[in-house]
């Protein structure tokens, strides 16, 4: 029976890497779990508007206000 991989022992593998090759800014992106999120929006749409409405509504909170004007 095969078992599925730890996101520990992952984080561990790129931890290893990012020594052997001297280079601690490696910028590692997970593709994986952007895969599992997608499937995740697909099976649960509802999932997926409110993570739209949630986003949106972050977004507008950390956008800058916009510049005033001056004639």
């Amino acid at each position: 029976m095969k078992r599925k991989a730890d996101p520990a022992d992952r984080s561990d593998d790129i931890a290893r890497l990012r020594q052997h090759l001297d280079m601690p800014e490696l910028n590692y992106q997970d593709i994986s779990l952007m895969v599992g999120v997608r499937e995740a929006l697909r099976r649960w749409p509802l999932l997926g508007e409110s993570c739209a409405q949630s986003m949106s509504e972050l977004t507008q909170e950390i956008a800058p206000a916009p510049k005033a004007t001056v004639r």
